[in-house]
Formats: structure tokens, sequence, C-alpha cells
């Protein structure tokens, strides 16, 4: 009111009346701009700080994880719901048993110390730089004692860069690769610095798993293998497995829904053929499958029930399996090649964006 008595006493030549007359609309114009300013400047600090609000992890090696029913937007483009599934890993130095998460709207993986450990364990258990994994997680000293319930980001996505298979599987590299991690239908067996693969690889092989777990709830966990290495290359003892192409998946066992799942030799009595083929046509179904290799013995067991089950045609038996035809015919889905017959070796197409990949 003081400003607008001022404003109208310095106003010479507006009578009493005049300045009456515009009093009210003025100051109802005025209370209007500043109830749009508090409005505007409300809506900014919101938007503002919801970025903050909503971070799925800090710099303490022991966040508040705010969603996981994701997956990192590096690895997967589809959102499909993600449990995180108890496995043992081992380091040069000491065992760390942990969980891992991935968590939607970030492209960070962590992972979850449940009997104690360092970031130098955690870095060597998965062949991260200790530069690397000490900039991920500011503030932990790299031989800091993490208690159990600890999480630890084991990854981080890096602007612009994108997952590349280079070469063959058999002689090639892998560029940026991303970590395989647990989930549904999955128990993963191999040591973590081995579980490496392109983002195409990681996310064809989790849905695969995925839908193994919601199409067969009462099913066995299917064993995950060796993939690669993080950046490729020779993989002990391994010839392929260099480009972040190949994974090694335990065979559906006849399974009594109590014993631990272990990696047997397969034969007529301990291989579940329903099971087998159900899991062969998940894969198949990714439409991007190279190659998997089946022990051509194990074959004859897959084509003999598939004869007396007419769960395909001869057509289709033709396409997928080299059985009865030799073992060394070529262009079958499922071809034979030694040692394996005590997992399933399976090989991703070349992504079509991966320019220096090589099938095969």
């Amino acid at each position: 009111m003081k400003r607008t008595s001022a404003l109208v006493a310095a106003n010479e030549g507006v009578s009493g009346t005049t300045v009456r007359k515009w009093i009210g609309p003025f100051l109802a114009a005025v209370a209007m701009v500043v109830s749009i300013g508090i409005l505007v400047v409300s809506i900014v600090e919101s938007h503002e700080r919801k970025p903050d609000a909503e971070r799925l992890w800090v710099a303490d090696p022991t966040p508040a994880i705010a969603q996981l029913d994701g997956i990192a937007a590096s690895i997967s483009e589809r959102g499909e719901g993600l449990m995180a599934a108890r496995q043992v890993a081992t380091s040069s130095s000491r065992v760390i048993d942990g969980l891992m998460e991935r968590s939607r709207g970030a492209e960070t993986v962590m992972y979850t110390i449940v009997s104690g450990g360092s970031l130098r364990n955690v870095a060597n258990n998965f062949g991260i730089f200790h530069h690397e994994i000490t900039d991920w997680n500011p503030g932990v000293g790299l031989d800091t004692d993490l208690p159990a319930g600890s999480k630890v980001v084991v990854f981080q996505h890096k602007a612009g860069a994108r997952s590349e298979s280079i070469g063959r599987a058999s002689a090639g590299t892998l560029r940026d690769g991303v970590p395989m991690l647990e989930g549904p239908g999955r128990v993963l067996r191999a040591n973590r610095f081995k579980l490496w693969g392109t983002a195409s690889t990681v996310n064809r092989m989790d849905w695969v798993l995925t839908q193994w777990a919601k199409r067969y709830p009462e099913r066995q966990l299917i064993l995950v293998g060796n993939l690669s290495l993080r950046s490729g290359g020779k993989v002990t003892p391994h010839k392929s497995h260099q480009s972040g192409r190949d994974i090694d998946i335990s065979y559906p066992q006849v399974w009594d829904g109590v014993e631990e799942i272990h990696w047997e030799k397969m034969n007529t009595h301990n291989l579940d053929l329903e099971q087998t083929w159900d899991l062969i046509d998940l894969l198949v179904g990714t439409n991007a499958i190279s190659v998997i290799y089946v022990d051509y013995e194990l074959q004859r067991l897959l084509y003999e029930y598939a004869k007396e089950t007419n769960r395909y045609d001869d057509v289709r038996l033709k396409g997928l399996l080299q059985f009865p035809d030799d073992a060394s015919v070529e262009g079958r889905i499922i071809s034979h090649a030694p040692g394996h017959v005590d997992h399933l070796h399976v090989r991703f197409l070349c992504d079509s964006r991966d320019t220096q990949c090589v099938d095969g």
C-alpha cells in the first residue's frame, strides 16, 4: 500500500476519485503477478530437485536403491523385471559372497557385499582397473574393509560409449563390454572377470533366462558359465569366447527339485529332453543365434525325442540339427563340437551396428 500511495502522490494531475477508481484493479493485478511468480519458482525448484531426489546411487558404500525392477539403459531396452540372486564369486585374495543389482533409469551396476570385502577385492574379481572402481566409489579407500551389505559400483556406462564385438569369436576383441548379472532363471557359475559381453548378447541372454523363469517357474535354474573378458581376447581354456558373443549354459537336467544343480556330463538318463528343447526354442526365438554347440550323441537323443513326440516335422528338424546327417554338415543351428557334453555353447550373431564384427 505504501508503494502504491507514493506512486499516486507523485502522479500530479490525477484526481482522488480517479485514484480510488484504479487502486482496486491495480492491487489485484499485482497480487496475480506475485502468485504467478511464486508458482514459476516452485515449478523450477521442483524440476531442479527431481533428479537429486531420484538418485539411484550415492558415494556412500551402502546407498539406498530406489528401484530394482529394470535393467540399466546401456544393457537393456525392455525394462523387464529383474531380481537379484545369491551367487558366490572368488577373488584372488578372498571369497566375496554378494548380490548384483542393475538400477532402472541409471547406467550403473552395483554389487552388494554379503560377507565383507574391499574395493580392491571386488575390482580384482571383476577385472576392473583400481582407478576405475575408486572413481566410481568416491570417498571409499581401495583397501577399506567394507561390511556386509555394502553396495559397490562395479560398472558405469561412459557417455557416448557403445559395446562392440570386433573380429571373430575365435580371434577377436570386445570394446566397452558390459557385465552379465544375476536375474530370474539363472545362477552365475563363472569367475566375474569372464562374465562380460556385448550389450546385445547380455540383453538377449537375459531375455531368454527371464522368459525361462516366467514360463517355467517351478523348473531348475540355468547355470551360466563363461562369456568373455571385459576387453575380449583369449579366455582360458577356450579357443573362442573372444569377442563378447559366446556364452556357456547348462543343459536342463532330470532334477528332483531339491539337489543343487552342477555341471554334469549329459546322457540318456540325466538329460531332460523336453526342457532342453524348450530352452533351445527360447534361444532360437531371439532370431539372433549364430550357432548352438551340442554334442552329436546328445543331438541324437533330442532328435529321437522330437520324432517320438511329434514336436517338430522333418523339415524343421533338418534346419535345427546336424543329426541324423554327418557331424561335419554345416549350416545347422545346432552343431557338434568336441567338449560340449556337459554344457551348451551359445553364439549370437553380430549386432548390425558392429561393422568390424565377423560372424562364425
